[in-house]
């Protein structure tokens, strides 16, 4: 399969639409159809290298949600069909204390969505199973991705009651152009 993406290919310059050939699933990976994926300054930090840890071509994007399109033989908690999407990590060794005891997001070789890896503003996005978060059918998609995997929209709305929060998605035809300008 062969995805549809918006490639960083230098810091700080206009993304471009290509395709991107990701190689065969992973045992334990899991695939998600993306369907919304929200925007975090976190995105324009890496694609302006401003942590000094990007790696470039980049695929931004690590508040994700959509339909898992496939999974892995030892791929464990989710199904093909199901609502899903992954966040700021897509791996971990799952070998260590910190993944032994549940606290994934503290093992020293996780592995960052939008760093080395391919993030959200993509046609498909996929991670290690235990990274796939399964969301409930019926959930408004389009509303889940920063509210469930960076929080962004809710303390938005609790620092500024009255403010207006919008959320960007990519539709492939050329709405995310902009933002790399």
């Amino acid at each position: 399969m062969v995805y549809k993406a918006w490639v960083a290919k230098v810091a700080k310059q206009p993304m471009a639409f290509t395709t991107v050939e990701p190689g065969p699933l992973g045992t334990e990976e899991v695939e998600v159809a993306v369907e919304h994926c929200g925007l975090c300054h976190s995105d324009l930090s890496i694609f302006n290298d401003e942590f000094g840890i990007s790696q470039f071509p980049a695929t931004l994007g690590h508040e994700v949600v959509g339909r898992v399109t496939a999974v892995g033989s030892s791929a464990k908690g989710v199904a093909v069909g199901q609502q899903g999407g992954g966040g700021w990590f897509s791996g971990g060794c799952m070998h260590s204390r910190q993944c032994l005891s549940g606290r994934q997001h503290l093992c020293p070789q996780a592995q960052l969505t939008i760093v080395g890896h391919r993030g959200g503003f993509a046609s498909h996005i996929r991670c290690h199973w235990a990274w796939a978060i399964p969301l409930p059918d019926g959930l408004d998609l389009a509303d889940a991705g920063p509210r469930h995997f960076a929080q962004t929209v809710r303390e938005v709305r609790r620092a500024l009651p009255n403010a207006r929060v919008e959320v960007l998605t990519p539709d492939f035809c050329g709405d995310l152009d902009a933002v790399a300008r």
